[in-house]
């Protein structure tokens, strides 16, 4: 008689806690989701496992997927679902959990549930080098990556997603068999999905900005110049990564021979595309992610398309931003003070630095043919001469070889873009200095360069269990941070008018000719075209030695 009284009560107790929940209806079915509470004890509402595709399995696979059927009952929302499959992790990205091909799941995290709110919706494209990262948190009951607590205390909507990596989503034939950028198809119908469905969750369908870091500020530069992505967001950001910087695979079909022979030593360039895709739908996934980390890793990436009505790129891509062909409405932009401490180990950083001394062929930026006639050794000098003086040395001033590193990664494309796009709209530009908890964990100090690492802003953004923020400062850049991004997601400027918190700083929008570029540290403060004389040294490279159309910058 005790056993059933205590059964009866944990089912009442567990159906109070259902009727407890909310239920929002979308056109697909119901979701049912859950109350939370941020760390300054606002309540929110989190919708996890919202399926936004179907599953990309079987002959689908490598394919742009088809948008999710609907649904009967209420679904459970409660819980997240599958992350997609990595190719290869990051010390610095999220744990994946879970991992499958049935991975196209959104998440939706909402501080009001009335229709009638239209709240801002701030998008989210994770990175991870288009072989890596996830949407979810992957953690039970805490956010150990991208939580969306500091965003939603500045009533904004967040909404996170998952898209394939790897050849999963970056594999390509060069035609129409498979023709590539299923991952960015993913995000595009992701995308769709939230103009189409937001307004159910409070959020305003015309007030959506997407933002992403590393491949994630890629994804939304290429975004920002696809004519698929068109009118589905109103403004855009851009995390260490852009149009610009944005790595292509310029010659798929060879690779993807290369690699289907290293699986299959029976497939050759004898074989049909078809043929390709008919072996590669049927091989596991864990061996395709296995043999890929055996060929040229930074290969899976966005490819230019063969024209067609689902191509997601067909054009190079500095044509498209120098000639104003840019969705949206604003772009803010920025990049760490020193992105390459994240790639370069300080154990590693004098002998890398020495062998760029002793190959300087290596300082040639990537993605650029060189103009017929051009002494190589006449363009490396003069990519050495942007940093260096006279017979000086990478290996006698590693600042100066860090400050080219990261140009090279990600600043000088990010610099170009905002010169180049600040023709046509709105563009803001900033520089994240802050040397605090997260940094001191993961990034060293090299006297004469920046301090701040890639990815280690985004513990200052999002809410991550793995990197805590320890000390007052700490707090202050945080609230600083999500106050930034939200003012941009919601009056499409930084510092609408002067305010306490933000030092009362305005930071006036760049034009080509200028960058006001606000630097994030514990104070805030705005400076004028930083970089400006190895700009103008690069702007020249570029005239003098690389052939035309530009991809990248």
């Amino acid at each position: 008689m005790e056993c059933l009284i205590i059964s009866v009560i944990l089912i009442l107790c567990e159906f109070s806690q259902s009727l407890a929940d909310p239920v929002v209806s979308i056109p697909n079915g119901k979701i049912r989701g859950t109350e939370l509470k941020t760390n300054s004890n606002n309540s929110y509402f989190a919708f996890w496992n919202i399926p936004y595709g179907q599953p990309p399995l079987g002959r689908n696979r490598f394919q742009a997927a088809e948008p999710a059927k609907s649904w009967t009952g209420i679904r459970d929302g409660t819980q997240e679902g599958n992350s997609c499959i990595y190719m290869n992790s990051f010390s610095f990205y999220p744990n994946p959990g879970v991992q499958d091909e049935d991975c196209l799941y959104i998440s939706v995290y909402t501080p009001d549930l009335n229709i009638s709110s239209n709240l801002p919706v701030m998008f989210w494209i994770y990175g991870g080098g288009f072989r890596a990262g996830s949407g979810f948190r992957a953690g039970s009951g805490v956010f150990r990556f991208y939580g969306p607590q500091n965003l939603i205390d500045e009533k904004v909507i967040v909404v996170t997603f998952n898209y394939r990596l790897g050849p999963l989503g970056f594999l390509s034939t060069g035609d129409h068999v498979i023709p590539g950028n299923a991952g960015l198809k993913d995000q595009l119908l992701a995308l769709q999905w939230t103009k189409s469905n937001i307004k159910y969750f409070g959020g305003d369908p015309n007030m959506i900005t997407i933002f992403g870091e590393s491949a994630g500020g890629m994804s939304v530069g290429l975004h920002l110049v696809s004519e698929k992505s068109k009118g589905l967001f109103r403004a855009a950001i851009c995390h260490s990564g852009c149009t610009l910087s944005t790595t292509l695979s310029l010659d798929p079909k060879s690779f993807i021979y290369n690699y289907t022979h290293s699986i299959n030593p029976n497939i050759t360039e004898a074989n049909s595309t078809e043929e390709l895709r008919s072996f590669l739908v049927d091989v596991e996934p864990k061996t395709l992610m296995s043999y890929a980390l055996q060929v040229d890793q930074h290969l899976f990436v966005p490819v230019l398309e063969p024209p067609s009505d689902g191509a997601f790129l067909k054009e190079p891509l500095y044509g498209l931003v120098e000639s104003g062909k840019i969705n949206g409405e604003a772009l803010l932009i920025g990049t760490n003070s020193e992105e390459s401490l994240a790639f370069i180990s300080q154990k590693k950083l004098l002998p890398l630095a020495k062998l760029y001394d002793r190959n300087m062929t290596m300082l040639l930026p990537a993605q650029t043919e060189l103009k017929n006639n051009v002494d190589i050794l006449e363009a490396c000098d003069f990519i050495k001469n942007i940093y260096l003086s006279g017979r000086e040395q990478f290996q006698d001033n590693l600042a100066k070889f860090l400050g080219y590193y990261s140009d090279n990664e990600f600043v000088r494309a990010s610099l170009k873009q905002i010169q180049l796009q600040s023709k046509f709209q709105k563009v803001y530009a900033y520089r994240f200095s802050f040397y605090g908890t997260t940094s001191e964990t993961r990034d060293y100090l090299v006297d004469g360069a920046g301090k701040v690492g890639h990815f280690s802003e985004l513990s200052y953004l999002f809410n991550m269990t793995q990197y805590p923020l320890k000390t007052e400062e700490d707090d202050l850049v945080r609230r600083k941070f999500a106050k930034l991004w939200a003012n941009f997601a919601t009056y499409l400027d930084l510092a609408p008018e002067e305010t306490p918190l933000l030092d009362n700083v305005m930071l006036p929008r760049s034009t080509p000719e200028f960058t006001y570029l606000l630097n994030i540290d514990k104070n805030l403060s705005v400076m004028v075209n930083p970089q400006k004389e190895r700009m103008i040294s690069w702007s020249k490279y570029w005239e003098k030695f690389v052939q035309e159309p530009f991809t990248t910058f």
